[in-house]
């Protein structure tokens, strides 16, 4: 049974349906039932095999967020709803990533998979509505670019709830580049054809990276990059904060607050934070895993651990591969309490 959502109550901020689950629950079943949208409600029942795609896109946004920041104080863990909840309910940078990247692997995940899989009913290959070359033709079976827009936007742009209208606008604004940034990594893919192994004429089709780290990568650098904003005097518009900023493209993210990363030092609800006590850090590092950052100045201990590794793997016929285990010893540090 899926938990209950609370709606927006006065200013309270209320994540969109898929980010209010997090990853964890996202794995179990997820039904076309309240809390959705009455429009998603009526969108999933008639498309019930593409939801199954929206929410393996979801899990993989919010396991990409995970991976991406498993070396800040903020590590974006979304098993504990009430933190995450806290995190995402300030429109800082950690917020627009979240966001961007969601949106960007939802895109993804639908667009790959409806090429992919002949057993959907409901989606098959994308269109393609470029002209072809001269020694070239489309032809193959390309990624659904349309159906993981519409998806993703269908399912987070439809369900941004925000109370404030500046917040609203950064949302929308992460979601639509976070499925621009996703649909940009596009490449053309090319099949020759001719007699001996000529290329007398190519056929060609539109595919997303195979694998989502190349698309996580490009969020990231744009969070890195991402552009302060405010509500605009007419008060229906988001402009740049400071002054002679470059306003940003469609492919960056904006937030509206600035983090106080050292409110992530120490376990607080309030501002969605586990603290970094216990975390991996390099003590040679001075970037953000390093552990005088990462462990906000408390110190860390090492200790000698003992991993065990697959080695001298070799092929039995037939027709299975057999490994030795190897034993081998590193140093690790983590940051104290």
């Amino acid at each position: 049974t899926r938990p209950a959502i609370q709606n927006v109550v006065g200013n309270e901020y209320e994540l969109p349906f898929f980010l209010s689950l997090g990853s964890k629950q996202l794995k179990q079943r997820v039904d076309c039932v309240s809390p959705m949208t009455d429009a998603q409600r009526e969108w999933c029942r008639w498309n019930d095999d593409i939801v199954g795609l929206i929410v393996d896109g979801a899990t993989k946004g919010l396991d990409e967020c995970e991976y991406r920041f498993q070396k800040r104080r903020w590590n974006c863990t979304s098993s504990e709803r009430d933190h995450f909840r806290a995190a995402l309910s300030r429109g800082t940078r950690e917020s627009a990533f979240t966001y961007a990247v969601t949106s960007a692997a939802i895109a993804w995940s639908v667009s790959r998979q409806c090429a992919l899989r002949e057993d959907l009913t409901q989606c098959g290959c994308g269109r393609e509505d470029d002209e072809a070359g001269d020694d070239w033709d489309w032809g193959g079976c390309g990624d659904n670019l349309d159906q993981g827009r519409e998806s993703s936007a269908r399912f987070l742009r439809d369900d941004v709830k925000s109370p404030s209208p500046e917040r609203r606008l950064m949302d929308d604004h992460n979601i639509k580049a976070g499925i621009e940034i996703a649909v940009r990594e596009t490449k053309r893919n090319c099949r020759c054809h001719g007699l001996c192994g000529a290329c007398a004429i190519k056929s060609c089709w539109k595919e997303l990276p195979r694998n989502f780290h190349q698309i996580g990568a490009v969020v990231e650098n744009k969070f890195d990059g991402s552009v302060k904003m405010k509500l605009n005097s007419g008060g229906g518009e988001l402009e740049v904060a400071e002054r002679n900023h470059v306003p940003p493209s469609n492919f960056d993210l904006v937030y509206l607050e600035s983090t106080d990363y050292s409110r992530f030092c120490v376990k607080d609800s309030s501002v969605g934070s586990h603290g970094t006590h216990g975390r991996l850090c390099d003590p040679e590092s001075s970037g953000t895993e390093g552990c005088a950052h990462l462990c906000c100045g408390r110190g860390y201990d090492t200790f000698e651990e003992t991993d065990i590794e697959k080695c001298n793997c070799k092929f039995v016929w037939c027709c299975r591969i057999e490994c030795e285990k190897c034993y081998r010893k590193v140093k690790r540090s983590y940051c104290k309490e």
